[in-house]
């Protein structure tokens, strides 16, 4: 499971007050670490996101349910002291 905040939302040209709630959705994930030496290690993961969002336009005048599902890639270096 997730919980995303969305925040800083930017209404495009002709419109005004774009608001898009926050969602709780499913999440998918997968990744791995590898251990270059005993200290340094890398990691790299893979998420999929499924949300569903209620957004509006110009003070509620246009309203939305919309399918954000986007794939998060992420990558990382480790150190243990």
């Amino acid at each position: 499971m997730n919980y995303s905040i969305f925040y800083g939302e930017k209404a495009g040209e002709g419109f005004s007050d774009l608001n898009v709630d926050n969602s709780v959705g499913f999440a998918a994930q997968a990744g791995f670490d590898y251990w270059v030496s005993d200290n340094w290690g890398l990691n790299l993961d893979v998420k999929k996101l499924w949300l569903d969002v209620d957004a509006s336009l110009n003070n509620g005048a246009i309203k939305a349910d919309v399918d954000i599902d986007p794939w998060v890639v992420g990558a990382g270096v480790s150190y243990r002291f």
